[in-house]
């Protein structure tokens, strides 16, 4: 019968994981492969598990990091036991003896993952030992916590110190970790001292010149989400300068070495808020405009220069070598072709253009650009570029109708 085979089999598997366990006195990872099988099986009895729990916990032997791998299995396969490893594991984490880093993480990531104990201390020990983790030396540790701090429940005041203090770590993912933790932190609590606003957004700032494309890349989406936030908390006075200094900054990276940054760049920008129209007028032309002024002191003696390099910055995009560039930077052309009618008229100058680019994906973005002006009343096509609209999307409907 299936049902005493399968006993039957278990029995076998569990004399096995007993004997090799009692023939090794060094560790193997025979008997905890045994055990890990008759885990990830959610038919294996109670009896059996409380047996492989209660052999493992006992052996003075076996490696921390393969006890809390173990433990963690039990309490996905089998939850009812949850209450058995909460007190395991919160006794291994509270223990006089050093636990290893890789150890005490992935016990403390399964901690959290658990139904709260009683106790609440436990909160307070996932946070303690979260910090003492986070300020280790493995690398490793650090990159694995700061990714995924929204786990622990740590007071975000106390996150915003940690990530901030890690935006200056000497390996770069551990940099990057840091400002994405910053950036969802943004977006999941309300900060209002105007000091801290600006002192993440300056860090941000710092890091665009960063030798690591990853942490540009992030920095970039920084910048970003804390300079509105920035903007959103200054005085009604100020808005405009900060606003047109944000945009500014922004646009001294789409001439970026790396790809993705010079994407990045250009989507940050397409979210953008107010800018003064001389400014966008700017980057809409390489020639630097007689009239452009330099508002803004964030970026302070070097804003200058800052504001001249945003000239032609869409330009810049439109001709880049890579099609996801080019497609971003005819995306964030819908920002500034909505504000004004001067505006929409030379945005549709230079999407008209880009309707010859070689990538399908490209063409498709200037059209839907196109399309967005259309719904905001902004679309001025004169008769002289009517054919190539009309050619383009008679051109996409017969691709379309060949696909079927």
């Amino acid at each position: 019968m299936p049902c005493s085979s399968s006993t039957s089999m278990e029995q076998n598997l569990l004399s096995s994981f007993t004997q090799s366990l009692e023939n090794h006195s060094k560790p193997s990872l025979k008997p905890l492969c045994i055990a890990r099988s008759l885990i990830t099986n959610p038919s294996t009895t109670n009896q059996t598990i409380s047996f492989i729990i209660q052999t493992l916990t006992s052996n003075p032997h076996l490696p921390l990091h393969h006890l809390t791998t173990l433990l963690s299995q039990i309490s996905l396969t089998h939850p009812h036991f949850s209450p058995t490893i909460t007190t395991l594991l919160h006794s291994l984490l509270t223990r006089p003896a050093p636990v290893p880093p890789r150890a005490a993480t992935l016990a403390l990531s399964t901690l959290v993952s658990l139904p709260p104990a009683s106790d609440c201390s436990d909160m307070v020990t996932a946070e303690g030992l979260f910090l003492s983790l986070c300020f280790g030396s493995s690398v490793s540790v650090r990159h694995r916590l700061l990714l995924d701090a929204e786990r622990y429940d740590v007071r975000p005041s106390i996150l915003l110190t940690v990530f901030l203090g890690f935006t200056q770590d000497p390996y770069p993912y551990v940099r990057r970790a840091a400002l994405d933790g910053l950036i969802g932190l943004c977006n999941r609590i309300v900060v209002e001292d105007r000091g801290m606003i600006e002192g993440c957004y300056v860090r941000g700032v710092e890091l665009l010149a960063d030798t690591d494309d990853c942490v540009r890349c992030s920095s970039v989406r920084m910048v970003s989400k804390w300079g509105e936030l920035l903007v959103a908390n200054s005085d009604d006075k100020s808005k405009r300068d900060l606003s047109d200094a944000l945009y500014v900054q922004l646009c001294s990276v789409v001439r970026d070495m790396s790809m993705n940054v010079r994407v990045e760049a250009f989507n940050a920008l397409g979210k953008a808020g107010m800018v003064s129209q001389y400014l966008l007028m700017q980057t809409l032309s390489k020639k630097v405009l007689d009239e452009v002024k330099f508002p803004g002191q964030l970026s302070g003696k070097h804003f200058r220069s800052r504001a001249l390099s945003a000239a032609g910055a869409f330009l810049h995009g439109l001709e880049d070598e890579f099609y996801q560039v080019r497609s971003s930077a005819c995306y964030s052309l819908r920002m500034p072709a909505i504000l004004s009618a001067d505006l929409a008229e030379k945005v549709l100058g230079l999407l008209m253009d880009v309707l010859n680019d070689d990538s399908t994906v490209v063409r498709l973005q200037a059209l839907e650009t196109m399309h967005h002006m259309a719904v905001f009343g902004n679309l001025k096509v004169q008769e002289m570029h009517m054919h190539m609209v009309n050619f383009r999307l008679v051109f996409r409907l017969c691709l379309i109708e060949s696909a079927f």
